[in-house]
């Protein structure tokens, strides 16, 4: 983690980030140009098409997480889908599910909101090969991971947030940070 830390420091002590960025600018800054990366999914592409003006669809694209030596791991998050045994419709809920999962419906869904689909046959249909930016994602998920499975996690990652915000703004060290966010982890724990 003081890794990972340090190496975002570099970007913000270097000037190739700015802790002056009003986060509620975004996209405006990313359009003059103010923030020159940032980390998303796809459906953002079709706004930034859009609202970046006439010419801006060219003027960007999309590229996998940097690797460096334990690889280029994105985060994963999203929702899941769940029926309990207790349903009280849980044939017609299974069902449902099985027809959120089904590579079609999974395309459809991708073309009208642009969420990623998690099933891996869906990655083949056109709605997802039409534009390669968005086969960059499908490459990224493959080097993937999801939070940990605990009911703190929300608790930790609000610490995380935290001192990564420090790091950048120069309130604290690599160091001091990821000693925090260990502190703060071995308080609260796993909830298990």
């Amino acid at each position: 983690m003081v890794k990972a830390l340090a190496q975002q420091q570099s970007y913000f002590k270097e000037g190739l980030a700015s802790s002056k960025v009003d986060p509620a600018s975004f996209p405006a800054s990313f359009f003059k140009g103010d923030v020159g990366a940032y980390y998303s999914g796809p459906w953002m592409i079709a706004g930034m098409e859009k609202d970046g003006g006439p010419g801006f669809a060219g003027k960007f694209d999309v590229a996998p997480y940097p690797k460096g030596s334990a690889g280029g791991t994105s985060f994963i998050g999203g929702s899941d889908l769940v029926v309990f045994k207790d349903s009280k419709n849980r044939d017609a809920a299974w069902k449902f599910v099985q027809w959120l999962s089904d590579p079609a419906t999974q395309g459809e869904w991708f073309k009208t909101v642009k969420d990623l689909p998690s099933v891996q046959a869906a990655w083949q249909r056109p709605e997802l090969t039409a534009d390669k930016r968005v086969t960059v994602f499908g490459e990224q998920l493959k080097d993937a991971k999801t939070p940990p499975p605990f009911p703190t996690w929300d608790q930790i990652a609000k610490v995380i947030d935290q001192q990564v915000e420090k790091v950048a703004l120069g309130r604290a060290t690599p160091q001091e940070a990821a000693k925090a966010v260990q502190s703060q982890a071995d308080t609260v724990g796993t909830g298990l």
